[in-house]
Parts: structure tokens; C-alpha cells; sequence
């Protein structure tokens, strides 16, 4: 996204993950359900749908300029999408974490836990690495260091549900093209359905189908996110664009040439018209 890849690039990508998901799904039987390599087999995953999406857009036709609007006020709010696009990684990674050492049947109260919960809340133990297990099926953590988890998976959906909400409010209200308003409405509903599923697995204590809706959820809702900051980026461009055509004062002067361009036709006339005397020669008879 920063070095707006074309579609030679995406495929490469695309590839080269696809080789390395290989491999970690290999990883994932042999070394019994390591959750380090369970969450790396998921973020592989989930980018893979990204990327895909992102080669989709790459690859669609483009509009004709008019047909364009300028967005001028989108270029400011690409540093609040990348903090979305952060932020929504880093809640991505502790679902699978929390996921990956099946804590998600921890809490069965809101907002965070049952009472006490503070006084057991570790970070330290929240992210120890259990290593040297023979298998890690059902989990190896105790108690408090599963609870720490998934606290603070709730805390990131809080602070996740926050940035994206302002992100779609603003998009929506400074973007002047449907294309950008039906990015930033599909976030807005895929955020609303995440954080519904997220609530039903509280309440109904983690019923697999909708584990599994919450998990496609967050893959699609990652995907969009990306389509819609590559078109804010999109957007921000053709507005510096039009801004130098506008103000056409801002461009690099170069001086004028008068054999191209506009001016080709006159100095050619000017060549013609006003030739240059010869060297007058003397008349043989003079002499």
C-alpha cells in the first residue's frame, strides 16, 4: 500500500504467501496446535484475502477522468486510516491469540469479566510463550494468564470499534464519490455485525458457527479496509492533480522554446518571412 504495488508486484506477494501458508499449515499439525503458529496461519490467511481484494481493485477499469470527483480533505485523513489499518491488526492478533489458547470461553460477563478479574490481570502472563509442550490442544495456560487474554481482546475491540467508527463518520462525510462511499459504508456495517458476533459468543458462550462467522468477519472487514485506504490514496493523488492544473502558477517553469509546441508554427513563419541576407558577392564585371 505505501509503494502502491502493481499487479506483478501483488502476484508475486500473493505467491510467496501462498508458499509460506504451505508451510505453516504443515507446522501446525507437526508441532500440535502451537499458538505462535496457529495465529501465524491465520494472519496468512486473512492477508491473503487482502491482497486479493487489493489485485481486484489493481487490476479493475479505470473511469474517465471526468467521471472522477476531487476529494481534496481525503488526503488528511490517511494517517487516522493507517492507524485504523493498525489497530485492526493488532485486534486481529489477539483474536487469534486468544483463539489459539482457547480463551474465548473464559468471560461470560460484560463489559470485560466476572468481578475480581483486575486483581488476577497479568500482561506478563497474558503473553508468556508456552514452549516444550507435547501438544498444545485445549490450551496449556492458566486461568489468569487465559482471562488476561481475553480481556484484553475486549479492550482492543473497544478501541478498534472507536477508530474505525470515526474513520467511516469522516469518510463519509468529506468523500464526494459513491465508490468511496460504498467502501466506507461496507466498513461501517461489517464493524457493526463484528462487534454483534463478538457479543453473541459472550452470551452464548462461544457457539461454533458463529466462532467461525466472527473470524470471516474479520478477514472481510481487513479486506475492505485496504480497498478503501488504497482509494483514498487514489483519491488524494488525483487531487494534487487537479490542484496543479488549477493553479498552474505552482508548476516548474521552463523556458520557451520557439521550435516546439504552440510557437513551432511561428518561428518557422518568422524563419520564412525573415530570411537572412546573404553575403553580397561582386559582380565579375565590376572588377
Amino acid at each position: 500500500l505505501p509503494l502502491r504495488p502493481g499487479p506483478r508486484g501483488l502476484a508475486t506477494a500473493l505467491l510467496a504467501l501462498v508458499v509460506l501458508q504451505a508451510a505453516l499449515g504443515m507446522w501446525t499439525v507437526t508441532m500440535n496446535l502451537m499458538p505462535v503458529v496457529v495465529v501465524a496461519h491465520l494472519f496468512g490467511g486473512f492477508g491473503l484475502l487482502a491482497l486479493l481484494a487489493l489485485l481486484r481493485f489493481e487490476l479493475r477499469p479505470d473511469p474517465p477522468v471526468p467521471m472522477q470527483p476531487v476529494e481534496p480533505r481525503l488526503a488528511r485523513l490517511l494517517p487516522l486510516a493507517w492507524l485504523a489499518f493498525a489497530v485492526l491488526l493488532a485486534q486481529i492478533a489477539l483474536g487469534g491469540w486468544t483463539s489459539a489458547n482457547y480463551a474465548a470461553a473464559v468471560c461470560y460477563q460484560l463489559p470485560f469479566c466476572e468481578s475480581g478479574w483486575s486483581a488476577q490481570f497479568s500482561l506478563r502472563a497474558a503473553f508468556s510463550l508456552p514452549l516444550g509442550h507435547e501438544t498444545y490442544e485445549f490450551g496449556v495456560l492458566p486461568y489468569e494468564a487465559r482471562m488476561s487474554i481475553h480481556v484484553l481482546h475486549r479492550i482492543g475491540a473497544l478501541v478498534a470499534t472507536g477508530v474505525l467508527a470515526s474513520l467511516v463518520l469522516l469518510c463519509w462525510r468529506h468523500a464526494a464519490g459513491a465508490r468511496l462511499r460504498r467502501l466506507a459504508a461496507a466498513v461501517g456495517v461489517l464493524l457493526a455485525l463484528q462487534v454483534t458476533l463478538g457479543l453473541i459468543n459472550v452470551i452464548g458462550q462461544v457457539p461454533l458457527f458463529n466462532a467461525v462467522a466472527h473470524n470471516l468477519t474479520a478477514a472481510c472487514l481487513l479486506a475492505t479496509l485496504v480497498l478503501l485506504i488504497r482509494q483514498m490514496q487514489a483519491s488524494a493523488v488525483q487531487s494534487r492533480r487537479s490542484a496543479q492544473r488549477t493553479h498552474p502558477a505552482a508548476r516548474p517553469r521552463f523556458p520557451a522554446d520557439p521550435g516546439m509546441g504552440a510557437d513551432r508554427g511561428s518561428g518557422l513563419a518568422r524563419e520564412w518571412t525573415d530570411p537572412e541576407p546573404l553575403p553580397s558577392r561582386a559582380s565579375p564585371l565590376s572588377r
